[in-house]
């Protein structure tokens, strides 16, 4: 049976663990459900609900996934775009940043395309035209934005997270400001976007690490163990050793024994 011609849309998922890639053409992995700890060409970084990235073609990638997950991985032709010079230059702009956030309207690009699950789009050369178009304003407007500073403050200070004024500070934006330009681009709020990273280190270090469960409730600014327990329960509604277990974590005796 002969692949489908690009672009092709397909939604995937993939076996727990490493697995390296690379091919002869572009491909988008977007966002439906879960994490996926990524390297391309030397760069890392995350998809999630609140990011995706673009791989270019010829480019070596690695990646991870672990627990409940789901994508949606867009392969493009590498050369020929429908969208002409317009499409070619979103390209250009996507391997250039690597990594994007997911705004509203590339959610509502993604649910359109995941409805037609195991159908052909009636046009995708068309769908994939709007996505570069809209994928690619928002990778340059992050890349030296506002919401891009307030992201990086984040991610240095998961362990001690800051207030929101010190984020929008560090952003050189009001926090009003912020909490515009944070709905507009990624459809959150920065104190939402920040308690979903800390909870996404949390699950990650969990899963990947043998480090004792005080440990990353101090890497990830919580108080203290019952803290991070509390945190986690009500936001997953499991204990962090449940989910240490359940998704294949190297907790060590200490932690595997205990509920938190």
């Amino acid at each position: 049976m002969n692949p489908m011609p690009l672009p092709r849309l397909e939604q995937r998922s993939y076996a727990a663990g490493a697995a390296r890639h690379r091919h002869d053409f572009h491909q988008l992995v977007l966002p439906r459900a879960g994490l996926m700890q990524i390297e391309i060409a030397g760069r890392a970084g995350t998809v999630s609900r609140q990011g995706a990235a673009f791989i270019p073609s010829g480019h070596a990638h690695a990646f991870e996934v672990r627990g409940d997950h789901g994508f949606l991985v867009v392969d493009l032709a590498r050369d020929g775009l429908a969208g002409g010079r317009g499409a070619s230059a979103a390209i250009d702009q996507l391997a250039d940043r690597i990594f994007f956030p997911m705004s509203p309207a590339l959610d509502h690009l993604v649910a359109y395309a995941a409805g037609f699950a195991g159908q052909r789009l009636p046009d995708p050369s068309a769908w994939v035209d709007l996505l570069l178009a809209t994928a690619a304003p928002a990778a340059e407007r992050s890349a030296s934005g506002p919401v891009s500073r307030a992201q990086a403050h984040i991610e240095a200070n998961l362990d001690s997270p800051p207030s929101i004024a010190v984020i929008a500070r560090a952003a050189g934006a009001s926090p009003r400001r912020l909490h515009r330009l944070f709905r507009e681009e990624l459809g959150t709020t920065p104190h939402a976007y920040l308690a979903r990273r800390r909870g996404e280190r949390v699950l990650d270090l969990l899963a990947r690490t043998s480090l004792p469960i005080a440990e990353i409730a101090h890497l990830t600014g919580h108080a203290d163990q019952s803290a991070l327990t509390r945190a986690l329960k009500r936001s997953h509604g499991v204990t962090p050793a449940a989910y240490r277990r359940r998704h294949g974590g190297r907790g060590d005796a200490e932690t595997a024994g205990s509920d938190q």
